[in-house]
């Protein structure tokens, strides 16, 4: 009960604003308001954006995926093709090629260890 009457004790002490005073804090009103309907509308607009950029990625992943497979499916027909009609010696698997080494930071493709 003390505080609460501290409080009221507290409050009849604060002076009535001046119609200046009254007036500036209404425009610090309107101004925080306009700054934060500003705010949230940025924030709709940043989550549209966002939501379109992932709707985009979404397509140029699946796009990308589709051609990937386009290319192993080719890759595998040409190798049956051509397969074939080379001497068995000369038919390369995809595991044929050796990693690069990197050494002291250079990248040494001869691969001799």
């Amino acid at each position: 009960m003390e505080r609460w009457e501290r409080a009221v004790s507290e409050v009849s002490l604060v002076e009535c604003p001046t119609p200046q005073q009254e007036f500036e804090q209404q425009s610090c009103v309107m101004n925080l308001l306009q700054d934060v309907t500003q705010v949230r509308e940025d924030y709709e607009q940043l989550r549209s954006d966002i939501t379109e950029i992932q709707q985009l990625q979404k397509e140029l992943s699946e796009c990308l995926r589709s051609q990937l497979n386009q290319v192993h499916a080719k890759y595998g027909f040409l190798r049956s093709k051509i397969g074939p009609t080379l001497p068995s010696g000369l038919m390369m698997s995809t595991n044929t090629y050796p990693s690069p080494v990197k050494r002291n930071g250079i990248i040494d493709e001869t691969n001799d260890q």
